[in-house]
C-alpha cells in the first residue's frame, strides 16, 4: 500500500469520529490549562508569603544602609556640583550587584547629617527641649514642597566673620519645636557652634517616599521620654550645595548612604536567592570617600535585616510548592490515564481502518505514524488552547507551565496507535475471558516488575534522611504507592466476583446471575477507573492529614510562643496583683517570672551582659503542661548550696562550653539549657530559681510577666481581658489562639489548603469520568446484552444494575486498599517538607491523623462512587440496544 493511499485512509477515518476527536481535544484543554495555573498560582502564593514575612519587619531595616563618620568629598572640579563624586560611587556600587539583587534595589540615596545638638534661640525666649540634625540631602528640592518661606541658601562659611546657616523643617516640627520663621537658633557643635536661620517651612511631595523611612524626623518629629521631659528630636534641611563648606563641622558629620528595597518586585522564586545576595553584599566593604573620618580610610559595610525574613518567606514558599507537588502527583496520574482512555476510544474507532489497510500491505510503521501523528495532533490543539488560556488568565512561569501540556500533548500520540494497533491484531474475544498462558504469563511478569520497581522506591524514600526536600525518588513515591495499590485491586477483582456468583448462584433474579458473570469475564482490567478510585481516596486522606498537620503544628507553635495556656505581663506586677492574677476564675495555676535585668557577669576573664531571670520550677512546670519546646527544669534548678544551678540559652552555653559565670559575685553553673524560652529575650540569658534570682538581683526582683494555666473549657480570649483590667494601664496579653490565628492568615497556609482541596476535587470530577468512560467504552456490549434480555423479557430502561455489576466492584475493593494508601503517604512524603518553618515553629510538626477522617472519607468516597455510578450509567445508556445489535463482533470486542 502505498503512503498516499494510507494518507488518504487515514483523513478518511479522522472524519469518520468527530465526537470522540472532540472529546480528547476539549480533555486535554481542561488538563492542560490546570497544569499550566497551578505553577503560576503556587507563585504568586510564595510571592505573597515572602512579602507578607517582608512587611512584619519596620522598612527602615530592610533597606540596605550604609554610614561613615565624616563627611561626603564634595567633586573638586571647579563649578562641579559637588555631591557628584558622591553619587557617581553611590551608583557604581548599585550598577555592580549581581541580578536580581540589583532589580529589587531602588537608586541610591546619599545624605550628610551633623549630630544633633540642643537648638538654643538666640536672643534666648523660652523653648521646648530638643535635640537638632542639620542634614545635607541633594535631593530635597525633589521631595519637599515649601509651604510658607523659601529654600535654604548656601552659605560661604569661610568669608563670614558669624556665619548664619540656613535651614528648613517640617510644619510639625516648627510646630512642636515652637520655631517660627526667622527666628535664629544656636546649636552647640563642640568645634564651632553654628547659627541657623528657620526660613521656610515644607511639607512632604509624597510622604510615602523611601527616603522620609530613612529620615522620619525630617518629617514628623519624635519625642524621647527617657528622663522626664521629653526631648524632640527634629531634622532640619540646609542648602545640599554647602557639602564643600562645612569642614569646620567636618567633626560632627556622618555620611548615610542606602538603597531601597522594593519590595513589590520581590518574588517568591528569587527570595533565597536575593538572601544570599544580600548577604555577600553585607559582607564585602565598599570604597567610598570621606573627609574627616579620621587616619585610616573606612569601607561602606551596608546592613539589611531583609535576608533573615527573605530566608524565612522562602522556606515557607518551598513548603507550599512541595506539598503542592505531592498532592498534585496522584491526579496528574489519573489525568494522563484518562487521556490515554479517550485515546483508546479513538483508537477502537480505527481498528476496522486498520485492518482494511493492513490487508492491503500497509506497514505497520506507516499506520503507527499516521495514528500517532492524528494523536500527536488532537493532543497538541488541546494542550495549546489550555496552556495559551492559562497564560491570559492566570499567568505563566516557564518551564513548570509546560511540564503537564507537553505530558497531555504526546499522551494521545503513544496511546492511539498502541491500542489501535494492539486491537487490530487480536482474534480472539475477550468478552468471554478468554486468555491464554502466554497472555496470562506476559500480565504477571508486567505485574511482578511494577510491584518490584515501587517497592524499591517506596524503601529508599523511607531510607533518606529527614528534611532533604524534593527529590526525583520521593516524586515517585505516590505513583508507586498507586501502582501497587492497582496491581492489588485488579488481582482481586476476579476472585471476588467469582465468590459472589457462586452465592448468588442460587437467586432467581437474572440480573444477579448475568451481573456478577459480565463483570467477572469483562473485556478490559478497570485500570482507569480502579486507579482513579485509589487516588481520589488516598488525596483525602493525604490532603486531611496535611491540613491536620499542619493546624496542629500550628496550635502547639502558637503555644510555645506563648509559653502556657496565656502569658500576661505589666510594666510592674506586685503581690496584690499576683494574689489576684492567681485567684481569677478560669485559671488552674500561675508563675511569675522575676527580674529580667540585663547585668555585667564574667567568666574565665572575659565579660558580658547576661539578663538575669528567676522561677518557681514547680509553678514554671504545672502552667507548662504539654507545652512544645517547654523550658528543661532539671532537679538542680533552685536547690540550695553550692552554686547557682541555671538553665542557660543555647548561645551562652556554646560561650561558655561548660564554665561557670559569675554575675555580681555570684557563680552560676549551667545545669540545663535550650534555644528560646517565650519570656526570655533572644540573646544571652540565665533562668535561675527564684531564691538564687533574690541572691543575685537583690530581695525583691521585679516581676513584670506571668504564666497561666487556663482551666479546661475557660476561655483563654475572656481569662486574658480579665487580668488585663486587673493588672491596669500598660498591661498586655498573649493568647495562642490569636498567634495562630496570625500564622493561619500568611498566604503560604491559604495556598496549601486551597491546593489540597483543588486537588481532591480535580480527582474526584476524573473519577466521574474515569467512570463514565469505562462504561462508555463498553456501552456497544452492554447494549446487546441488554437487547438479548429484553428479548427474554426482562424489562427495559433497567440498565443501571448491569452497570453497577461492572464498576462497582473496583470502586468498592478500591476503597481499603486506598484508605492503606492514604495512610501511608503521609509518614513517607511530609517528612521531607520543612512544616518547622511553615507553622512558625523551630521543630518538625508530628503527623496528626483525627480519628473521624477515615469515617468521613469513607463516606464521602461511597457518596462520590454512587453519583458517579448514576451520572455514568445516563451517558452509558445513550447507546441504545438497537445501535448495539447493528455492530459486527469484531467491532464491539475492540
Amino acid at each position: 500500500m502505498s503512503g498516499r493511499r494510507g494518507l488518504g485512509l487515514a483523513v478518511r477515518a479522522v472524519a469518520t469520529s468527530p465526537v470522540v476527536s472532540l472529546i480528547v481535544v476539549v480533555l486535554a484543554a481542561v488538563i492542560a490549562f490546570v497544569g499550566a495555573a497551578v505553577p503560576s498560582l503556587l507563585d504568586d502564593a510564595r510571592t505573597a508569603t515572602v512579602q507578607r514575612e517582608l512587611h512584619t519587619l519596620p522598612r527602615a531595616v530592610l533597606d540596605p544602609v550604609a554610614t561613615l563618620q565624616g563627611a561626603a568629598s564634595p567633586d573638586s572640579t571647579t563649578g562641579a556640583d559637588p555631591w557628584a563624586l558622591a553619587e557617581d560611587t553611590a551608583a557604581g556600587i548599585h550598577r555592580d550587584l549581581p541580578s536580581p539583587l540589583r532589580r529589587v534595589l531602588g537608586a541610591p540615596g546619599v545624605s550628610v547629617v551633623l549630630d544633633g545638638q540642643t537648638a538654643v534661640p538666640t536672643p534666648r525666649v523660652p523653648a521646648p527641649s530638643n535635640r537638632v540634625e542639620v542634614a545635607l540631602d541633594p535631593d530635597l528640592d525633589q521631595r519637599i514642597r515649601i509651604v510658607k518661606g523659601r529654600m535654604p541658601r548656601p552659605t560661604d562659611v569661610s568669608t563670614a566673620a558669624h556665619p548664619v546657616v540656613d535651614v528648613v523643617l517640617s510644619q510639625e516640627a516648627s510646630a512642636a519645636l515652637a520655631w517660627p520663621l526667622g527666628q535664629k537658633r544656636v546649636l552647640g557643635f563642640s568645634d564651632l557652634p553654628m547659627t541657623v536661620r528657620l526660613v521656610g517651612l515644607y511639607e512632604a511631595v509624597d510622604p510615602g517616599d523611601p527616603a522620609w523611612v530613612q529620615r522620619p524626623t525630617g518629617l514628623h518629629p519624635s519625642a524621647d521620654q527617657s528622663g522626664g521631659e521629653a526631648v524632640h528630636l527634629a531634622t532640619a534641611y540646609a542648602a545640599s550645595d554647602m557639602l564643600g563648606a562645612i569642614d569646620v563641622w567636618v567633626g560632627e558629620a556622618s555620611t548615610t548612604v542606602w538603597m531601597p528595597l522594593l519590595d513589590d518586585r520581590v518574588t517568591g522564586a528569587q527570595a533565597a536567592e536575593l538572601a544570599a545576595q544580600l548577604r555577600g553584599f553585607s559582607a564585602s566593604q565598599q570604597q567610598f570617600s570621606v573627609r574627616g573620618a579620621g587616619f585610616y580610610e573606612q569601607g561602606l559595610t551596608f546592613r539589611s535585616s531583609a535576608p533573615t525574613s527573605l530566608e524565612a518567606g522562602a522556606a515557607r514558599g518551598d513548603a507550599i510548592a512541595a506539598v503542592a507537588t505531592l498532592a498534585a502527583v496522584g491526579p496528574l496520574a489519573v489525568a494522563v490515564v484518562a487521556i490515554a482512555m479517550a485515546g483508546r476510544m479513538l483508537a477502537s474507532r480505527r481498528v476496522g481502518t486498520v485492518r482494511a489497510a493492513r490487508a492491503r500491505g500497509a506497514s505497520l510503521r506507516l499506520l503507527a505514524a499516521l495514528l500517532g501523528v492524528e494523536g500527536l495532533v488532537l493532543g497538541a490543539v488541546g494542550a495549546a488552547v489550555g496552556a495559551a488560556l492559562a497564560a491570559i488568565l492566570v499567568g505563566w512561569t516557564g518551564v513548570a507551565s509546560t511540564v503537564v501540556p507537553v505530558i497531555v500533548a504526546v499522551t494521545p500520540m503513544i496511546a492511539v496507535p498502541a491500542a489501535a494497533l494492539n486491537a487490530a491484531a487480536r482474534t480472539a474475544r475477550r468478552d468471554l475471558g478468554v486468555a491464554d498462558r502466554p497472555t496470562r504469563r506476559r500480565r504477571l511478569i508486567v505485574e511482578g516488575a511494577v510491584v518490584a520497581i515501587a517497592a524499591a522506591t517506596i524503601l529508599v524514600a523511607a531510607n533518606r534522611p529527614v528534611g532533604m526536600g524534593l527529590t526525583p525518588v520521593l516524586l515517585a513515591v505516590p505513583a508507586a504507592v498507586f501502582a501497587i495499590g492497582c496491581v492489588v485491586v485488579l488481582r482481586l477483582i476476579p476472585p471476588v466476583l467469582t465468590g459472589v456468583e457462586a452465592l448468588v448462584a442460587r437467586g432467581r433474579g437474572v440480573m444477579a446471575l448475568v451481573g456478577p458473570a459480565r463483570a467477572r469475564r469483562g473485556r478490559t482490567l478497570p485500570i482507569a477507573t480502579v486507579l482513579a478510585a485509589l487516588v481520589c481516596v488516598a488525596t483525602a486522606l493525604f490532603a486531611g492529614v496535611s491540613i491536620a498537620t499542619i493546624t496542629s503544628g500550628i496550635a502547639q507553635s502558637a503555644r510555645a510562643q506563648a509559653g502556657a495556656d496565656l502569658r500576661v505581663s505589666a510594666p510592674a506586677i506586685d503581690a496584690d496583683q499576683l494574689a489576684a492574677l492567681r485567684a481569677l476564675k478560669g485559671v488552674d495555676a500561675a508563675a511569675p517570672v522575676y527580674g529580667g535585668a540585663a547585668l555585667p557577669a564574667h567568666s574565665e576573664g572575659t565579660w558580658t551582659t547576661v539578663t538575669i531571670l528567676g522561677v518557681d520550677p514547680a509553678e514554671l512546670a504545672a502552667v507548662q503542661q504539654d507545652v512544645a519546646g517547654a523550658l528543661p527544669l532539671p532537679k538542680t534548678l533552685g536547690a540550695s548550696g553550692g552554686p547557682v544551678q541555671a538553665v542557660a540559652s543555647d548561645a551562652l552555653a556554646r560561650m561558655l562550653d561548660g564554665d561557670a559565670i559569675v554575675v555580681r559575685g555570684v557563680e552560676v553553673e549551667v545545669a540545663a539549657h535550650a534555644e528560646s524560652a517565650a519570656f526570655a529575650p533572644a540573646g544571652l540569658w540565665l533562668v535561675v530559681g527564684r531564691a538564687d534570682a533574690a541572691r543575685i538581683l537583690g530581695p525583691a526582683p521585679n516581676v513584670d510577666t506571668v504564666l497561666l494555666d487556663v482551666a479546661d473549657g475557660a476561655e483563654a480570649q475572656r481569662v486574658a481581658a480579665s487580668a488585663t483590667r486587673l493588672l491596669g494601664k500598660g498591661a498586655e496579653a498573649v493568647v495562642p489562639s490569636e498567634i495562630a490565628a496570625q500564622i493561619a492568615a500568611d498566604p503560604a497556609m491559604q495556598a496549601v489548603q486551597a491546593s489540597l482541596v483543588a486537588a481532591l476535587a480535580i480527582v474526584t470530577l476524573l473519577l466521574v469520568l474515569a467512570v463514565a468512560m469505562t462504561l462508555l467504552r463498553g456501552a456497544p456490549a452492554r447494549g446487546r446484552m441488554l437487547g438479548l434480555l429484553a428479548a427474554m423479557g426482562y424489562p427495559r430502561g433497567r440498565e443501571l444494575p448491569l452497570v453497577a455489576w461492572e464498576v462497582a466492584p473496583p470502586l468498592l475493593l478500591a476503597l481499603p486498599v486506598g484508605v492503606a494508601a492514604g495512610f501511608t503517604l503521609p509518614p513517607l512524603l511530609l517528612p521531607a517538607v520543612d512544616l518547622a518553618r511553615f507553622v512558625g515553629g523551630g521543630a518538625q510538626a508530628p503527623i496528626a491523623a483525627p480519628s473521624w477522617l477515615v469515617w468521613l472519607t469513607v463516606g464521602g468516597y461511597l457518596l462520590i462512587a454512587a453519583v458517579a455510578v448514576v451520572v455514568a450509567a445516563a451517558v452509558a445508556a445513550r447507546m441504545t440496544a438497537m445501535i448495539a445489535l447493528r455492530r459486527i463482533d469484531e467491532e464491539i470486542e475492540t
